[in-house]
């Protein structure tokens, strides 16, 4: 029985001890690496430790969801509802006035008749399906009224959707920006997520987080010259693509398909995102960094390279450079909810990127074939905890947040929170006129989804073609000229032809 003498046992670090005939299946490679991070330190206490993490790691993770908008009369009558069909109101998240349910996996999955009322009230909006964990990096963002909040890879859009719920008791002055790389997911998932919240503070965007624009704003400078500056996202959602591997407990597809190859592709690109966000992030600003994978890879070596690589220059094309520090994840998240976080790695072990090869420590250690451009998956300094040339202590990791399966009977999540100096901007912030810049925005492409290949142009006050359509429909005249003024309706030219087909009504916000 040489396959079952193979496995290690529950909480040894031992690396798995295999016949040669036999390759590492994904699952194994997955626990041996997970091990030698040595996620719980060591002894007795750590070994308990890891035993519990598996065992809960195998368990099927129960089906969460909220409730938006709670102490309304819906919420209520939805609230009875859940409690009639036997789920179980999670009490961690009270204190921040949030109405979260949770029933067990296999119940859920086999009362047909729970199942079809709980998809049709998510589709209505009465309820949204939402992990425990997602629910955390909103939480932390904590937006203020009149606020501008950035989420970055936002689809499918149930954090944006949070945001905006955060947002719904002020005035709509402020506003939820979510913005994705993915056409599909930006005008189909995104849409319908946060046509749900139909809130007037709600923007979708299809943008690269990696390239994310600087956006632009009246800086209200009376003059024939319309004056903008940077506008100002005080709060960055930063939820980046990532191995999911902390999701293995409802995603069962992980077992199977784990590989160390897919972090080592993901660090460069996460590491990346997050660097754009921080130059975005206004002064005082607040970013909050967040995964669902326990792997430090993309984790704790993402925000520490992410700092390294910040501070190594505190200059930029004229645009100075603030420090960015990180905030006491930890703290936060035991201040708005009752979940358990444990503090951040300071050391991790990099892996080679075939399955069951080493781990290094340090990067002395890594042999050549390993290293630069030689290798598809080349393993980096930037990856490794300790540094002889960086200005940053690893130490300071351990203000990030882990949340960990046994803690809470929840999945695995990472987050970690920034905030940029509050100085002032260098000058010269404002960055000029747009008197003869075009207002259209969009693409010429074809095949797509048709709001992709749309151009949108501002409606002039006095425009003959506007007059007339409005005349024929019956347009109220004060209420037209007044959008009109406030430069809220456009033209909407659609697949790249010459005249436009729609008008667009656009919020204030």
């Amino acid at each position: 029985n040489s396959r079952r003498s193979a496995k290690t046992i529950e909480g040894r670090r031992r690396p798995l001890s295999l016949p040669e005939d036999r390759p590492l299946k994904a699952d194994e490679d997955f626990r041996s690496y997970c091990d030698a991070q040595e996620l719980f330190g060591e002894g007795l206490v750590a070994t308990t430790e890891r035993e519990a993490f598996w065992r809960s790691m195998r368990l099927p993770l129960p089906v969460t969801l909220r409730v938006p908008r709670p102490g309304t009369p819906t919420a209520s009558r939805t609230e009875a509802r859940l409690v009639a069909d036997g789920w179980l109101r999670r009490c961690e998240f009270e204190d921040a006035g949030m109405s979260v349910w949770q029933m067990e996996c296999r119940q859920y999955s086999e009362n047909p008749q729970y199942r079809a009322w709980a998809e049709r009230e998510n589709r209505r909006g009465a309820v949204c399906f939402q992990e425990l964990v997602s629910l955390v990096p909103a939480l932390l963002l904590a937006p203020e009224p009149g606020q501008i909040c950035l989420d970055l890879c936002a689809a499918p859009g149930n954090k944006s959707a949070q945001l905006l719920e955060a947002m719904s008791g002020t005035e709509a002055s402020g506003a939820v920006l979510s913005a994705d790389n993915d056409a599909q997911r930006c005008c189909l998932a995104l849409h319908r997520v946060l046509g749900k919240a139909a809130s007037p503070c709600s923007c979708a965007a299809l943008a690269n987080a990696n390239h994310f624009p600087v956006l632009l704003e009246d800086a209200g400078v009376a003059s024939r010259e319309r004056e903008v500056q940077r506008m100002e996202c005080a709060r960055i959602l930063v939820d980046v693509p990532c191995s999911g591997d902390g999701t293995a407990r409802k995603n069962t597809q992980i077992w199977r398909s784990w590989s160390r190859r897919e972090s080592l592709g993901l660090h460069s690109v996460q590491r990346n995102i997050l660097l754009r966000a921080l130059y975005v992030l206004p002064p005082g600003g607040i970013l909050v960094y967040s995964t669902c994978s326990l792997n430090p890879l993309e984790n704790e070596a993402v925000v520490l390279g992410a700092l390294r690589k910040w501070h190594s220059s505190l200059s930029d094309s004229g645009y100075e450079k603030l420090p960015v520090a990180l905030l006491d994840s930890v703290a936060a998240c035991q201040s708005v909810c009752r979940l358990q976080p444990v503090p951040g790695l300071t050391a991790w072990r990099v892996p080679a990127p075939n399955r069951g090869g080493p781990t290094f420590a340090v990067w002395d250690d890594v042999p050549e074939d390993l290293r630069g451009d030689g290798e598809r998956y080349p393993l980096r300094a930037e990856m490794f905890a300790s540094s002889s040339c960086s200005n940053i202590d690893a130490g300071e990791l351990r203000k990030c947040a882990r949340f960990y399966p046994h803690h809470g009977d929840t999945g695995g999540f990472f987050v970690a929170m920034f905030q940029k100096g509050a100085s002032c901007v260098a000058p010269g912030a404002a960055l000029g006129s747009y008197a003869d810049q075009s207002a259209k925005v969009g693409s010429d492409g074809r095949g797509a989804h048709p709001l992709l290949s749309a151009r949108f142009h501002p409606i002039e006050l006095g425009d003959a073609t506007w007059t007339e359509i409005a005349s024929f429909f019956g347009v109220d005249k004060a209420w037209a000229e007044d959008k009109l003024r406030h430069g809220l309706l456009f033209w909407q030219t659609m697949k790249g032809k010459s005249y436009p087909e729609r008008v667009t009504l656009v919020s204030p916000g």
